[in-house]
Protein backbone atom coordinates (compact mmCIF):
# COMPACT_ATOMS: atom_id res chain seq x y z
CA UNK A 1 0.00 0.00 0.00
CA UNK A 2 3.06 2.17 0.94
CA UNK A 3 4.88 1.65 -1.94
CA UNK A 4 2.42 2.82 -4.47
CA UNK A 5 3.23 6.11 -2.94
CA UNK A 6 7.09 6.35 -3.12
CA UNK A 7 7.12 7.28 -6.54
CA UNK A 8 5.24 10.66 -5.79
CA UNK A 9 7.61 11.10 -2.76
CA UNK A 10 11.19 10.73 -4.85
CA UNK A 11 9.33 13.14 -7.34
CA UNK A 12 7.90 15.90 -4.56
CA UNK A 13 11.74 15.41 -2.81
CA UNK A 14 13.43 15.93 -5.99
CA UNK A 15 10.97 19.14 -6.86
CA UNK A 16 11.56 20.77 -3.28
CA UNK A 17 15.58 20.13 -4.21
CA UNK A 18 15.45 21.91 -7.33
CA UNK A 19 13.93 24.78 -5.56
CA UNK A 20 16.03 24.98 -3.05
CA UNK A 21 19.16 24.96 -5.45
CA UNK A 22 17.78 27.86 -7.57
CA UNK A 23 16.81 29.93 -4.52
CA UNK A 24 20.43 29.26 -3.28
CA UNK A 25 22.20 29.93 -6.72
CA UNK A 26 23.48 32.87 -5.65
CA UNK A 27 25.49 31.10 -3.11
CA UNK A 28 28.92 30.63 -4.57
CA UNK A 29 31.35 27.83 -3.03
CA UNK A 30 34.98 28.72 -2.54
CA UNK A 31 37.70 26.59 -1.03
CA UNK A 32 34.98 24.30 0.02
CA UNK A 33 33.20 26.66 2.34
CA UNK A 34 30.14 29.27 2.03
CA UNK A 35 31.32 31.72 0.12
CA UNK A 36 29.78 34.17 3.22
CA UNK A 37 31.99 32.20 5.54
CA UNK A 38 35.29 32.84 3.65
CA UNK A 39 34.46 36.89 3.23
CA UNK A 40 34.01 37.22 6.72
CA UNK A 41 37.30 35.60 7.05
CA UNK A 42 38.83 37.90 4.55
CA UNK A 43 37.14 40.84 6.13
CA UNK A 44 38.51 39.78 9.34
CA UNK A 45 42.17 39.40 8.27
CA UNK A 46 41.55 42.65 6.51
CA UNK A 47 40.84 44.15 10.93
CA UNK A 48 37.18 45.14 9.14
CA UNK A 49 35.72 44.07 12.40
CA UNK A 50 31.80 44.10 12.99
CA UNK A 51 30.76 45.37 16.48
CA UNK A 52 28.78 41.60 16.92
CA UNK A 53 29.46 38.33 15.56
CA UNK A 54 27.07 34.97 15.94
CA UNK A 55 29.01 32.00 15.32
CA UNK A 56 25.98 29.31 15.27
CA UNK A 57 26.00 26.06 14.22
CA UNK A 58 27.89 22.08 15.24
CA UNK A 59 31.02 22.37 13.33
CA UNK A 60 34.06 22.91 15.79
CA UNK A 61 36.44 24.01 13.29
CA UNK A 62 34.79 26.73 11.31
CA UNK A 63 33.41 27.84 14.88
CA UNK A 64 37.08 27.88 16.60
CA UNK A 65 38.82 29.28 13.14
CA UNK A 66 36.09 32.27 13.34
CA UNK A 67 37.11 32.81 16.74
CA UNK A 68 41.13 32.69 16.85
CA UNK A 69 41.35 34.77 13.55
CA UNK A 70 38.97 37.91 15.60
CA UNK A 71 41.66 37.26 18.43
CA UNK A 72 44.86 37.35 16.53
CA UNK A 73 43.75 40.10 14.25
CA UNK A 74 42.14 42.50 16.90
CA UNK A 75 44.43 41.73 20.05
CA UNK A 76 47.31 42.60 20.44
CA UNK A 77 49.66 39.51 22.42
CA UNK A 78 50.76 42.41 25.22
CA UNK A 79 47.94 43.16 26.29
CA UNK A 80 45.20 40.45 25.24
CA UNK A 81 45.03 39.22 29.37
CA UNK A 82 43.56 42.44 29.82
CA UNK A 83 40.93 43.18 26.82
CA UNK A 84 39.75 39.47 26.12
CA UNK A 85 36.72 38.23 28.48
CA UNK A 86 34.82 34.86 28.38
CA UNK A 87 31.63 33.80 29.68
CA UNK A 88 29.71 30.91 29.60
CA UNK A 89 26.18 31.26 30.19
CA UNK A 90 25.14 28.12 31.60
CA UNK A 91 27.42 29.15 34.79
CA UNK A 92 27.91 33.40 34.63
CA UNK A 93 24.65 36.09 34.29
CA UNK A 94 24.31 37.67 30.85
CA UNK A 95 24.32 40.84 32.43
CA UNK A 96 28.36 40.96 33.51
CA UNK A 97 28.86 40.20 29.98
CA UNK A 98 27.28 42.97 28.31
CA UNK A 99 28.72 44.99 31.24
CA UNK A 100 32.62 44.03 29.81
CA UNK A 101 31.60 44.88 26.47
CA UNK A 102 30.18 48.38 27.44
CA UNK A 103 33.98 49.16 28.73
CA UNK A 104 36.42 50.42 27.38
CA UNK A 105 39.47 48.48 26.20
CA UNK A 106 43.04 48.61 28.55
CA UNK A 107 45.50 50.64 26.56
CA UNK A 108 44.75 48.62 23.34
CA UNK A 109 42.43 49.93 20.48
CA UNK A 110 39.62 47.28 21.57
CA UNK A 111 38.35 44.05 23.50
CA UNK A 112 36.65 41.09 22.41
CA UNK A 113 33.84 39.47 24.96
CA UNK A 114 33.57 35.92 23.85
CA UNK A 115 29.94 34.87 25.37
CA UNK A 116 29.47 31.05 24.78
CA UNK A 117 26.35 28.68 24.94
CA UNK A 118 23.67 30.90 24.93
CA UNK A 119 20.73 28.99 25.26
CA UNK A 120 18.18 31.28 26.18
CA UNK A 121 18.58 31.53 21.76
CA UNK A 122 17.21 28.15 21.82
CA UNK A 123 13.77 26.28 23.04
CA UNK A 124 16.29 24.48 25.80
CA UNK A 125 15.79 25.16 29.31
CA UNK A 126 18.76 25.09 31.77
CA UNK A 127 17.23 24.37 35.66
CA UNK A 128 20.42 25.33 37.17
CA UNK A 129 21.96 27.96 35.07
CA UNK A 130 21.89 31.40 36.53
CA UNK A 131 18.71 33.77 35.26
CA UNK A 132 19.51 35.78 32.13
CA UNK A 133 17.95 39.56 31.47
CA UNK A 134 17.98 38.97 27.52
CA UNK A 135 16.71 42.65 27.39
CA UNK A 136 19.79 43.77 28.37
CA UNK A 137 21.51 42.12 25.53
CA UNK A 138 18.42 43.63 22.80
CA UNK A 139 19.77 47.45 24.42
CA UNK A 140 23.09 46.47 23.43
CA UNK A 141 22.46 45.51 20.40
CA UNK A 142 20.60 48.81 19.04
CA UNK A 143 24.19 50.52 20.47
CA UNK A 144 26.83 48.40 20.55
CA UNK A 145 30.00 49.61 21.92
CA UNK A 146 32.97 50.48 18.76
CA UNK A 147 35.39 49.83 20.51
CA UNK A 148 34.43 46.13 21.45
CA UNK A 149 33.76 43.48 19.18
CA UNK A 150 30.56 40.77 21.21
CA UNK A 151 31.12 37.32 19.97
CA UNK A 152 28.19 34.96 21.03
CA UNK A 153 28.80 31.30 20.02
CA UNK A 154 26.34 29.02 19.98
CA UNK A 155 27.24 25.85 19.33
CA UNK A 156 23.64 24.58 18.50
CA UNK A 157 22.20 22.76 15.40
CA UNK A 158 19.17 24.99 15.68
CA UNK A 159 18.14 28.01 17.72
CA UNK A 160 14.60 28.98 18.48
CA UNK A 161 13.56 32.16 15.38
CA UNK A 162 10.34 32.59 17.07
CA UNK A 163 12.14 34.26 20.11
CA UNK A 164 12.63 37.77 19.54
CA UNK A 165 16.26 38.24 21.40
CA UNK A 166 17.33 35.96 18.32
CA UNK A 167 15.16 37.93 15.51
CA UNK A 168 17.02 40.77 16.71
CA UNK A 169 20.52 39.08 17.14
CA UNK A 170 20.11 37.78 13.67
CA UNK A 171 19.20 41.24 12.06
CA UNK A 172 22.29 42.80 14.03
CA UNK A 173 24.87 40.57 13.66
CA UNK A 174 27.20 39.47 11.39
CA UNK A 175 26.24 35.56 11.19
CA UNK A 176 28.43 32.77 10.51
CA UNK A 177 26.71 29.15 10.38
CA UNK A 178 28.99 26.88 10.96
CA UNK A 179 27.46 23.78 9.55
CA UNK A 180 29.74 20.76 8.88
CA UNK A 181 30.78 20.64 5.58
CA UNK A 182 29.47 17.45 3.13
CA UNK A 183 29.50 15.65 -0.10
CA UNK A 184 31.93 17.18 -2.69
CA UNK A 185 31.89 20.07 -0.44
CA UNK A 186 33.82 17.87 1.74
CA UNK A 187 35.70 16.30 -0.84
CA UNK A 188 37.28 19.32 -2.08
CA UNK A 189 37.99 21.10 1.41
CA UNK A 190 39.86 18.06 2.22
CA UNK A 191 41.94 18.07 -1.14
CA UNK A 192 42.40 21.75 -0.63
CA UNK A 193 44.04 20.70 2.67
CA UNK A 194 46.35 18.30 1.43
CA UNK A 195 47.80 20.18 -1.20
CA UNK A 196 48.77 22.68 1.44
CA UNK A 197 50.92 20.06 2.52
CA UNK A 198 51.90 18.65 -0.59
CA UNK A 199 50.45 15.91 0.45
CA UNK A 200 49.81 13.10 -2.46
CA UNK A 201 47.07 10.43 -1.87
CA UNK A 202 46.11 7.96 -4.39
CA UNK A 203 42.07 7.25 -5.26
CA UNK A 204 42.06 4.66 -2.50
CA UNK A 205 44.21 6.29 0.25
CA UNK A 206 41.71 9.04 -0.49
CA UNK A 207 38.35 7.25 -0.17
CA UNK A 208 39.92 5.55 2.98
CA UNK A 209 40.45 9.19 4.43
CA UNK A 210 37.06 10.05 4.07
CA UNK A 211 35.60 7.08 5.38
CA UNK A 212 37.79 6.80 8.49
CA UNK A 213 37.86 10.33 8.97
CA UNK A 214 34.05 11.07 8.90
CA UNK A 215 32.39 14.74 8.09
CA UNK A 216 33.49 16.51 10.54
CA UNK A 217 36.08 19.25 9.16
CA UNK A 218 38.23 19.65 12.45
CA UNK A 219 38.77 16.25 12.74
CA UNK A 220 39.97 15.56 9.50
CA UNK A 221 42.11 18.53 9.34
CA UNK A 222 43.76 17.25 12.67
CA UNK A 223 43.75 13.42 10.09
CA UNK A 224 45.52 15.18 7.34
CA UNK A 225 47.88 17.11 9.99
CA UNK A 226 49.26 13.78 11.12
CA UNK A 227 49.46 12.07 7.54
CA UNK A 228 52.07 14.95 6.35
CA UNK A 229 54.25 14.24 9.39
CA UNK A 230 53.90 10.90 8.90
CA UNK A 231 55.01 11.15 5.14
CA UNK A 232 57.85 13.92 5.89
CA UNK A 233 59.42 14.37 2.84
CA UNK A 234 58.62 11.57 0.80
CA UNK A 235 54.95 13.24 0.46
CA UNK A 236 52.74 10.24 -0.09
CA UNK A 237 50.49 7.67 2.23
CA UNK A 238 48.85 4.71 0.71
CA UNK A 239 45.89 3.46 1.51
CA UNK A 240 47.28 0.70 4.15
CA UNK A 241 49.04 4.15 6.17
CA UNK A 242 45.81 5.71 5.97
CA UNK A 243 44.23 2.85 7.70
CA UNK A 244 47.21 2.26 10.29
CA UNK A 245 47.75 6.42 11.07
CA UNK A 246 43.81 7.46 11.06
CA UNK A 247 41.64 7.21 13.84
CA UNK A 248 38.04 5.85 13.40
CA UNK A 249 35.19 8.23 13.64
CA UNK A 250 31.83 7.54 15.05
CA UNK A 251 30.45 8.24 11.45
CA UNK A 252 33.32 5.38 10.23
CA UNK A 253 31.65 3.00 13.45
CA UNK A 254 27.89 3.35 11.67
CA UNK A 255 29.23 2.96 8.67
CA UNK A 256 30.97 -0.44 9.59
CA UNK A 257 27.71 -1.33 11.50
CA UNK A 258 25.61 -0.64 8.29
CA UNK A 259 27.43 -2.52 6.50
CA UNK A 260 27.47 -5.67 9.04
CA UNK A 261 23.40 -5.07 9.29
CA UNK A 262 23.17 -5.32 5.46
CA UNK A 263 25.45 -8.27 5.00
CA UNK A 264 22.97 -9.81 7.63
CA UNK A 265 25.74 -10.63 9.77
CA UNK A 266 23.43 -9.97 13.55
CA UNK A 267 26.75 -10.76 15.59
CA UNK A 268 28.84 -8.31 14.43
CA UNK A 269 25.97 -5.89 14.11
CA UNK A 270 25.42 -6.29 18.07
CA UNK A 271 29.16 -6.17 18.55
CA UNK A 272 29.74 -3.02 17.13
CA UNK A 273 26.39 -1.65 18.92
CA UNK A 274 27.79 -2.83 22.35
CA UNK A 275 31.31 -1.56 21.35
CA UNK A 276 29.82 1.87 20.62
CA UNK A 277 28.18 1.93 23.83
CA UNK A 278 31.06 0.95 26.16
CA UNK A 279 32.70 4.13 24.31
CA UNK A 280 29.50 6.30 26.04
CA UNK A 281 28.17 7.31 22.86
CA UNK A 282 24.48 8.56 23.03
CA UNK A 283 21.97 6.29 21.77
CA UNK A 284 20.01 9.22 20.82
CA UNK A 285 22.82 10.34 17.82
CA UNK A 286 23.92 6.56 17.12
CA UNK A 287 20.15 6.19 15.50
CA UNK A 288 20.08 9.39 13.96
CA UNK A 289 23.32 8.55 12.43
CA UNK A 290 22.13 5.03 11.29
CA UNK A 291 18.70 6.26 10.50
CA UNK A 292 21.16 8.97 8.28
CA UNK A 293 22.81 5.99 6.49
CA UNK A 294 19.84 4.14 5.37
CA UNK A 295 17.94 7.41 4.16
CA UNK A 296 20.63 7.61 1.06
CA UNK A 297 20.35 3.59 0.50
CA UNK A 298 16.36 4.56 0.32
CA UNK A 299 16.77 7.71 -1.59
CA UNK A 300 19.91 6.05 -3.69
CA UNK A 301 17.89 3.30 -4.62
CA UNK A 302 14.44 5.56 -5.39
CA UNK A 303 16.51 7.70 -7.74
CA UNK A 304 18.38 4.90 -10.08
CA UNK A 305 15.08 3.17 -10.00
CA UNK A 306 14.16 6.45 -11.95
CA UNK A 307 17.00 6.45 -14.24
CA UNK A 308 19.38 8.74 -12.62
CA UNK A 309 23.32 8.13 -12.52
CA UNK A 310 25.64 8.04 -9.70
CA UNK A 311 26.60 11.49 -10.32
CA UNK A 312 23.27 12.65 -10.60
CA UNK A 313 22.14 11.25 -7.38
CA UNK A 314 25.56 12.58 -5.59
CA UNK A 315 24.39 16.06 -6.65
CA UNK A 316 20.82 15.89 -5.42
CA UNK A 317 21.53 14.29 -2.35
CA UNK A 318 24.28 16.93 -1.33
CA UNK A 319 26.97 13.12 -0.61
CA UNK A 320 30.65 12.70 -1.60
CA UNK A 321 29.81 10.29 -4.96
CA UNK A 322 32.19 7.39 -3.30
CA UNK A 323 29.09 7.38 -0.40
CA UNK A 324 26.79 6.95 -3.19
CA UNK A 325 28.51 3.96 -4.55
CA UNK A 326 28.26 1.87 -1.77
CA UNK A 327 24.72 3.07 -0.96
CA UNK A 328 23.98 1.87 -4.51
CA UNK A 329 25.41 -1.37 -3.85
CA UNK A 330 24.00 -2.12 -0.34
CA UNK A 331 20.51 -1.25 -2.03
CA UNK A 332 20.44 -3.91 -4.34
CA UNK A 333 20.10 -6.34 -1.44
CA UNK A 334 16.95 -4.33 -0.83
CA UNK A 335 13.18 -4.03 -1.91
CA UNK A 336 12.00 -0.39 -1.66
CA UNK A 337 9.78 -1.80 0.44
CA UNK A 338 12.34 -3.48 3.21
CA UNK A 339 14.13 0.07 3.54
CA UNK A 340 10.61 1.82 3.88
CA UNK A 341 9.84 -0.50 6.84
CA UNK A 342 13.27 0.09 8.26
CA UNK A 343 12.58 3.97 7.84
CA UNK A 344 9.39 3.35 9.67
CA UNK A 345 11.21 1.17 12.90
CA UNK A 346 13.83 4.58 13.07
CA UNK A 347 10.52 6.97 13.43
CA UNK A 348 9.31 4.68 16.09
CA UNK A 349 13.00 4.12 18.09
CA UNK A 350 13.28 8.05 17.92
CA UNK A 351 9.75 8.31 19.11
CA UNK A 352 9.75 6.14 21.79
CA UNK A 353 13.61 7.38 23.10
CA UNK A 354 12.62 11.14 23.02
CA UNK A 355 9.15 10.66 24.88
CA UNK A 356 11.57 7.95 27.72
CA UNK A 357 9.12 5.26 26.98
CA UNK A 358 11.98 2.85 28.27
CA UNK A 359 15.77 2.32 28.35
CA UNK A 360 17.37 3.74 25.05
CA UNK A 361 20.26 1.38 25.14
CA UNK A 362 16.99 -1.46 24.95
CA UNK A 363 15.29 0.24 22.20
CA UNK A 364 18.30 0.49 20.15
CA UNK A 365 19.04 -3.36 20.49
CA UNK A 366 15.25 -4.26 19.51
CA UNK A 367 15.34 -2.12 16.55
CA UNK A 368 18.54 -3.67 15.73
CA UNK A 369 16.16 -6.97 16.10
CA UNK A 370 13.39 -5.73 14.17
CA UNK A 371 15.93 -4.50 11.58
CA UNK A 372 17.41 -8.13 11.08
CA UNK A 373 13.57 -9.57 10.97
CA UNK A 374 13.21 -7.41 7.87
CA UNK A 375 16.01 -8.07 6.32
CA UNK A 376 15.39 -11.83 6.81
CA UNK A 377 12.32 -12.50 5.65
CA UNK A 378 11.96 -14.18 2.17
CA UNK A 379 11.20 -11.98 -0.39
CA UNK A 380 12.41 -11.03 -4.05
CA UNK A 381 14.26 -8.35 -4.44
Amino acid sequence: MLAQYVPFLIELSFSLFSLHKAIHSLTIKEKGLDRCIVDVWKQIKKKQFAPIYLICGTDTYIMNKTKQLLIKNSLDEDTMDFNLSHYDMEEAPLESAIDDAQTLPFIGERRIILIDKPFFLTSEKKLSAPEHNVDKLEEYLQTPNPSSILVILAPYEKLDDRKKITKSLKKHAVVVEAKPVSGNQLEQWVKEQLDQYGLHLNQDAFERLLQLGGNQAWMLNQEVEKLALYAGDQKSVTAEEVELLVAKSLENNIFSFVDKVVRKDTKQSFAILHDLLKQNEEPIKIIALLASQFRVIYQAKAYAQKGYGQKQIASILGAAPFRIQIALKQSQLFKQEELYSIMQAFAQADYQMKTGKMDKELILELLLLQIHQIRNKKTAL
